[in-house]
């Protein structure tokens, strides 16, 4: 019986802390993005994943600002299947080079798959990156 008891409190607590970091996320400024940007990316994803764009869109740009690979990035998937926005392809394959001139892994992957496959204008992106020749293999 005390076990079944002392489970329960421990569940309790486990699911307060939850609650109490969950809301803090949602309560974040955009202070709070620039000192913790993993954090930031978070709750920018749970707002995306919820549908709310433009809330996402607000923590991300703040990231890109400062030139966060994964921000950049994902405001290129936004801008590209039109979410919370008109689709814009041409943004769309700005904020994809301007992550993968920040060395962010999903951007360089997929310029460089595209590349693979015959698209001059990718080739010529990883050409212009740093270290072109070291183009990343796309996962099989």
């Amino acid at each position: 019986m005390l076990c079944k008891a002392w489970v329960r409190m421990r569940l309790t607590l486990l699911w307060s802390c939850v609650a109490a970091s969950s809301a803090l996320a949602q309560d974040s400024d955009r202070q709070d993005w620039l000192r913790n940007p993993a954090m930031g990316n978070y709750n920018a994803y749970a707002e995306f994943k919820m549908t709310h764009y433009a809330q996402a869109r607000e923590v991300w740009e703040t990231l890109a600002e400062v030139g966060t690979g994964d921000a950049l990035f994902n405001l290129g998937v936004m801008a590209e299947d039109g979410l919370g926005e008109p689709r814009n392809m041409a943004k769309a394959e700005a904020l994809y080079t301007s992550a993968a001139n920040g060395n962010n892994f999903k951007a360089r992957v997929y310029l460089t798959l595209t590349s693979q496959h015959g698209d001059k204008d990718a080739v010529a992106m990883l050409a212009q990156l740093d270290d072109a020749g070291q183009i990343l293999t796309p996962p099989q």
